[in-house]
C-alpha cells in the first residue's frame, strides 16, 4: 500500500534532494553570469550540494566518523546562511528579482530546516559510539 504524497513525511534524504534543487536553479540562472556576486551565489549553491552529500557519504561506525559527518552537515549550514546573505544584497543592488529572490529563500528555508534535523537525529543516533 502506498502512501499518498501529501500525507508523506519528508525522508532524510530530502535534505539532499532539496541541496541538488538549490543548486540547480542558482546554477541555471547565473552560471554564466558576469556579476562577482551571482557567481558567488552559484559558488555557495554548490557547496551546500558538495557537503550534504559529502554528510550523506558517511555511515558512522565510531566517533571521529560521526563528527565528520556532524563536520559536513554544519559546513552546509553555513554554506546556506552565508547563501542567504548573498541572496539579500543581490536583492538590494537589484541584481535579482523580488519573485526570484522568493523562490531561492524558499528554496533556502526548506533545506536549512532539513539541515538542523538531521543534525539533531544525529546527536541522537551516534551519541554512544565508540571511540
Amino acid at each position: 500500500m502506498t502512501v499518498p504524497k501529501s500525507k508523506r513525511k519528508p525522508t532524510t534524504m530530502q535534505f539532499l534532494h532539496t541541496a541538488r534543487v538549490l543548486e540547480s536553479y542558482c546554477v541555471e540562472r547565473w552560471d554564466n553570469s558576469s556579476s562577482t556576486l551571482l557567481r558567488e551565489i552559484v559558488l555557495l549553491s554548490v557547496q551546500v550540494h558538495i557537503h550534504a552529500s559529502t554528510a550523506n557519504s558517511i555511515y558512522p561506525e565510531n566517533q571521529g566518523e560521526a563528527k565528520e559527518r556532524k563536520k559536513q552537515l554544519k559546513l552546509a549550514l553555513a554554506s546556506i546562511f552565508s547563501l542567504k546573505h548573498q541572496v539579500s544584497i543581490a536583492y538590494r543592488y537589484q541584481l535579482i528579482s523580488t519573485g526570484v529572490v522568493k523562490e531561492l529563500n524558499e528554496h533556502i528555508e526548506h533545506e536549512k530546516a532539513l539541515l538542523k534535523g538531521i543534525l539533531k537525529k544525529d546527536r541522537e543516533r551516534y551519541k554512544g559510539l565508540p571511540l
